[in-house]
């Protein structure tokens, strides 16, 4: 009888074993598998999965929708530009000063500082917390949403923003990974960016190594959580991120940021924008 039920939980061990497998080192993910993780690579994929059988009885996702098209999308596309200011993403762990880095930089370059949700879904935040697919949805879309107010602005001065796509992505990943180790390998399409969403000219990671900054308490959970973040944007690479130690001091970590500004854009901060096809 012994013998019997040690049979049948080192089949039941193996069985989970091989499951797991399944999905460790994946290098190809469907979009319905990316749906399940809350990840989009198109506004096409997310507006079918907002309107899909999977919100089909959510009113909060319906009104999301209606207020995106209503409120969001502007009346007419940008103009087509010859040259525009600089878009900027600024990312960061759990107390790295992204906040205060964003402003420090928008003041710096007299740019613009903003900040998702954008205004035209921010007030709907609310009804999302708590929610899962819901949630998830609700940030891609703002997304897009956000992408539009970029556009209608940086013809005049450089744009920097805090929480966008790459933000949203690590999360996606680090709740649907039990560790760092399991994450999708490097050249995978989930780290991909959207093909319709528009790309931004540098993504910055301000990164707070939890382990050794004392001011700060944590948990094995918590560092767990954090290195998987750094780990995707490690494996993140079109468009590449820029990473800064963010640990000790606030000037470092501006320095080292504004010194690749200036490296790449010198003090106008403007881009040439090729002809359409």
């Amino acid at each position: 009888m012994k013998l019997a039920l040690s049979n049948v939980i080192s089949t039941f061990i193996i069985t989970c074993v091989l499951a797991n497998s399944m999905f460790y080192g994946k290098t190809k993910y469907s979009t319905d598998e990316m749906k399940e993780l809350g990840i989009y690579k198109s506004y096409k994929d997310l507006l079918l999965d907002l309107t899909g059988p999977r919100f089909n009885n959510s009113s909060i996702v319906e009104n999301l929708v209606n207020v995106f098209k209503a409120q969001c999308i502007p009346p007419q596309p940008p103009p087509q530009l010859s040259h525009r200011k600089v878009f900027v993403v600024i990312e960061g762990t759990h107390n790295s000063g992204r906040n205060n880095m964003l402003r420090r930089l928008a003041q710096t370059y007299q740019g613009y500082a903003l900040q998702n949700p954008p205004r035209c879904l921010a007030h709907l935040k609310n009804s999302f917390f708590g929610t899962k697919f819901e949630r998830k949805a609700y940030l891609s879309l703002c997304n897009y949403a956000m992408a539009f107010d970029i556009q209608s602005v940086w013809h005049l001065h450089p744009v920097f923003l805090s929480s966008y796509y790459y933000d949203h992505l690590s999360f996606n990943l680090a709740w649907g990974h039990d560790k760092p180790e399991d994450l999708p390998p490097i050249g995978s399409n989930i780290y991909s960016w959207p093909e319709d969403l528009l790309v931004p000219d540098l993504v910055v990671l301000l990164n707070a190594h939890r382990s050794i900054r004392n001011r700060i308490s944590t948990t094995k959970d918590n560092y767990l959580f954090q290195r998987k973040i750094v780990t995707s944007f490690e494996r993140f690479s079109d468009p590449p991120v820029l990473m800064v130690n963010a640990t000790n001091f606030f000037e470092d970590s501006f320095y080292k940021i504004k010194n690749q500004i200036q490296k790449l854009w010198g003090y106008t901060m403007s881009i040439n924008v090729p002809p359409p096809k």
